[in-house]
């Protein structure tokens, strides 16, 4: 049925909501009272905004009124709900209580869609108790009801705080109808800011589990409870668990692993991708699992994590994508870089990784760019081996073949980096200073620094000697003669206990501790810093350094404090958005 109402009544209608939104709710029920009593029939929309302000001014005698005759003239059962409310205000138990026994019987053969609005009108009144009668008298099991009206059913629980109770009904009801799991999930989500209820939930899952092994459901819960909680290791662990047990669900594990390396569960991602490429489904999505095993390696040796990487898996994937004639050449080049790559930072095979790469260079099979990025990595390689003046002839091709473009500018900037390391301050500074205008940004802030440490220090005459060895330190570390670099700076530590570069001469001490893998002496070393260097302009650095440190660790507190100094200590500091974020990253 539809109601229409004259230009006369619709004035009246919106005056009267203009009241009510104001709060002067006797004159609203007013209008909206002539308005219910001009009609016939009566419009819902009225009687519900009549209805309303009456509540609001707590006229119950009229509300009772006006709800007897609107349900006595209507199919609508609102009505009986707010008469009987009306009732129970009024103190008048007696015929709250017959009221009571006509809604209960209606409730028994109504319609699903009335037993909702059945209880959202008594949830709306507090009546959180005589909500759940309507419910059990509509569906005395809870298993038969509708998903919609089982939802409503247990928000009683969750407003009346009893949440371990609508947790325990959930399960109950998920045990007889597991394939609506996806779709509860999204209850669920509208429950989740409330206290404890992941601690909660997650204990009752377990225990549930624990009972009845033999269900899914609880997997899958699990699951949506550790992703929205930000625990993507935690739920590619239980992804794996459900996918050991149900065939069926390995397809979607993808989606899981994908989640996973997004949010740096990178283990877990690995653990995920391993399980695709060994079942019966590898035929179907092995590229996929195998593309993103590749990537979740690659980004673990970028961390510095290589300990939780299959070097040999990713050196055979890379060779292999390497000599794969489909893919773009661009691509090919990029695994190449990133196996010599390997073999020289993580195999210390310097001298293989040379003469592959002198190899690659006479087939002369390659695009001029892609072989000028193989030659700057292979000056890379000769400077380690010990032979940076054919480094620099390697740099010096480049920078002649690509002229102004990004690869050349790199080129001139580790001639002018080699010409540091032999001590020839003035030449690397006047090739630095051309580089400060870079076209690549990377080159150019390289150069800023580079440039600015050596003005810094070039122009104190007692300095010199000390520059020169601290520079033959810097080449020895580039080299990663780790040990001599050591011993070296042993030795440079007590010649210039004193000297201003002695700060970072400490970061460097540092970061050698962190390459060969010792990070309580890193962690000292770089307190030590702080400690005796408080306005060194590295302190920023320092303490990100050491925030990243204790977050291996995981010793959280302390993540805390390093990013907080920076935020407050240096608000100018380029890494103050990277210690923002890591910040609020924890509780």
């Amino acid at each position: 049925m539809t109601w229409s109402m004259s230009l006369l009544a619709q004035n009246d209608y919106a005056r009267a909501e203009r009241l009510f939104n104001e709060a002067k709710f006797d004159s609203a029920s007013q209008l909206y009272l002539d308005l219910f009593n001009a009609e016939s029939p009566k419009n819902p929309s009225t009687y519900l905004a009549l209805s309303r302000s009456l509540f609001e001014v707590k006229d119950f005698d009229r509300l009772g009124l006006v709800a007897e005759r609107y349900r006595t003239g209507s199919e609508d059962p609102l009505g009986y709900i707010d008469q009987y409310w009306a009732l129970v205000s009024k103190g008048k138990a007696k015929k709250a209580n017959n009221l009571w026994r006509e809604i209960v019987n209606y409730s028994m053969s109504s319609t699903e869609v009335n037993c909702s609005r059945l209880m959202q009108r008594l949830i709306r009144y507090g009546a959180f108790n005589q909500a759940k009668v309507i419910f059990t008298q509509f569906a005395p099991a809870i298993s038969s009801a509708s998903q919609n009206l089982v939802e409503q059913y247990l928000e009683l629980y969750f407003l009346e705080d009893s949440m371990d109770k609508a947790l325990t009904l959930s399960l109950k009801y998920l045990q007889e109808n597991p394939l609506q799991v996806e779709d509860f999930s999204r209850f669920f989500d509208r429950q989740k800011s409330k206290e404890d209820f992941y601690t909660l939930f997650k204990q009752k899952l377990f225990t549930y589990t624990s009972q009845h092994p033999e269900v899914s459901f609880t997997l899958h819960l699990l699951i949506w409870l550790e992703q929205i909680h930000g625990n993507f290791g935690e739920a590619a662990r239980f992804g794996l668990m459900l996918a050991r047990r149900s065939s069926r669900f390995i397809p979607t594990l993808l989606t899981l692993a994908q989640d996973a390396f997004n949010n740096n569960a990178l283990v877990q991602c690995l653990e995920l991708c391993d399980f695709v490429l060994t079942s019966e489904y590898v035929n179907s999505y092995g590229g996929k699992a195998a593309q993103l095993k590749l990537t979740t390696q690659k980004r673990l040796l970028d961390q510095g994590e290589d300990q939780a990487v299959d070097l040999n898996y990713l050196e055979n994937a890379l060779l292999e994508l390497a000599s794969n004639s489909e893919a773009n050449p661009s691509i090919q080049t990029e695994a190449i870089l990133e196996y010599c790559s390997i073999q020289i930072q993580y195999r210390q095979d310097i001298t293989s990784t040379v003469n592959f790469l002198d190899s690659l260079i006479r087939s002369n099979t390659f695009t001029r760019q892609n072989l000028n990025r193989i030659k700057l990595l292979y000056g890379e390689a000769l400077t380690m081996q010990g032979k940076p003046w054919k480094a620099l002839i390697v740099y010096t091709q480049v920078d002649h073949d690509d002229g102004d473009g990004i690869l050349g500018e790199e080129a001139r900037f580790k001639k002018a980096q080699l010409s540091y390391y032999e001590g020839e301050f003035e030449w690397a500074q006047a090739q630095l200073n051309i580089l400060k205008g870079a076209t690549s940004e990377l080159v150019s802030n390289d150069a800023i620094q580079l440039s600015v440490f050596i003005t810094d220090n070039l122009g104190l005459d007692s300095n010199m000697d000390a520059m020169m060895g601290y520079a033959s330190i810097e080449l020895l570390v580039a080299q990663h003669r780790y040990s001599e670099a050591i011993t070296s700076l042993n030795t440079w530590e007590q010649v210039y206990d004193e000297h201003v570069l002695m700060d970072n001469a400490l970061v460097m001490r540092a970061k050698i501790y962190e390459k060969q893998r010792n990070p309580e002496a890193a962690i000292r070393t770089y307190n030590l810093v702080l400690e005796r260097f408080e306005s060194s302009i590295l302190c920023d650095n320092v303490h990100w350094a050491l925030a990243e440190l204790y977050q291996k660790k995981e010793e959280h507190e302390l993540v805390k404090e390093h990013c907080l100094a920076i935020l407050t200590d240096f608000p100018d500091s380029r890494l103050i958005n990277s210690a923002r974020e890591l910040y609020r990253s924890y509780p």
